[in-house]
């Protein structure tokens, strides 16, 4: 559980909404965060986790958005993470991401929808300190913003395959 509060928070300039942004605002983000790790059976690991954020503009330029949401924060978030260690060598895994819906400034006056993205991943392991593995994001090819605010909503990247070689020393 976690309460925190920001002073000197960016807040759209009261003289010229144009001109870049000052630092008067006061904001509040309170929650919690569950996550739990761990082996269900040998070889099919489990990551989870949730997250509940109570976001408020506690101090604003506008007088109206005292008591609303701040911008790109979603109120819930979970994943979901399993992978299969098998044949001594090998790992497959994947799941979903959760992202709920949020506002795109303090006003809250355009939201963008929540979505969920699933990921996944294959390895081999070559030796004790060589390993290859291969990720695929956003398997569905799936249409979300990675960030959002003011009248701008950033598209995030469709399919990504990302392959990797790791060492250890």
């Amino acid at each position: 559980m976690f309460r925190i509060d920001k002073t000197n928070a960016r807040t759209p300039n009261p003289i010229d909404p144009t001109l870049p942004n000052v630092i008067t605002g006061k904001q509040r983000s309170q929650g919690f965060e569950i996550g739990l790790v761990g082996r269900l059976v040998p070889g099919v690991n489990v990551f989870t986790g949730y997250t509940f954020l109570d976001t408020e503009v506690l101090k604003d330029n506008t007088a109206a958005n005292i008591g609303k949401q701040i911008a790109n924060v979603p109120e819930h978030r979970a994943n979901l993470w399993i992978t299969y260690d098998f044949l001594e060598k090998w790992q497959i895994g994947g799941g979903p991401s959760y992202v709920g819906s949020r506002f795109s400034n303090n006003a809250n006056a355009n939201r963008v929808p929540g979505f969920v993205r699933w990921d996944s991943t294959i390895a081999f392991q070559i030796t004790k300190s060589i390993q290859l593995r291969l990720n695929a994001i956003n398997l569905t090819n799936q249409l979300y913003f990675d960030s959002v605010g003011g009248s701008k909503a950033v598209p995030a990247a469709g399919r990504t395959f990302i392959s990797s070689a790791s060492f250890k020393f």
